[in-house]
């Protein structure tokens, strides 16, 4: 699959067919660990937007950012992350509109996960930042 990150899906010299099917390789784990992390960061901004008084506003957050920082750190390449930068860019844009609002019975919901899901996002951007920094400081 193409979301894993391009530092994962290119580790070996084997073509990228052989590499989807090599377990010793790693990459059946990474791209496990990243539907994992991504799935439970869904579930947690979904849990948010419906239900927002079963975990406190805090606590949530913080696990969403740490979340959003273990990812970036794992799954994000530095020096090549501008897709995973756009589309925090549109993320974020998208919650701070409350463009889903005008949705009967819903749109507010929705308002509240995608907030969640840009709070996560927005520890992974904190993260490839730094990554980039200490890359071009080393050199």
């Amino acid at each position: 699959m193409w979301y894993a990150s391009p530092r994962r899906a290119f580790s070996s010299d084997q073509p990228l067919e052989r590499q989807r099917v090599n377990k010793h390789d790693g990459i059946l784990e990474d791209e496990m660990a990243n539907k994992i992390m991504v799935g439970l960061g869904a579930l947690l901004a979904l849990v948010i937007g419906f239900a927002p008084d079963l975990i406190p506003a805090n606590i949530a957050a913080i696990i969403l950012v740490l979340g959003g920082i273990v990812y970036g750190a794992l799954e994000v390449d530095a020096s090549d992350a501008s897709g995973y930068l756009i589309c925090t860019i549109a993320v974020v844009t998208l919650a701070g509109s409350d463009a889903l609002s005008g949705i009967p019975a819903i749109g507010a919901q929705l308002d509240g996960a995608v907030g969640a899901i840009a709070t996560g996002m927005n520890g992974g951007v904190a993260t490839v930042l730094a990554m980039g920094i200490v890359n071009r400081l080393k050199g």
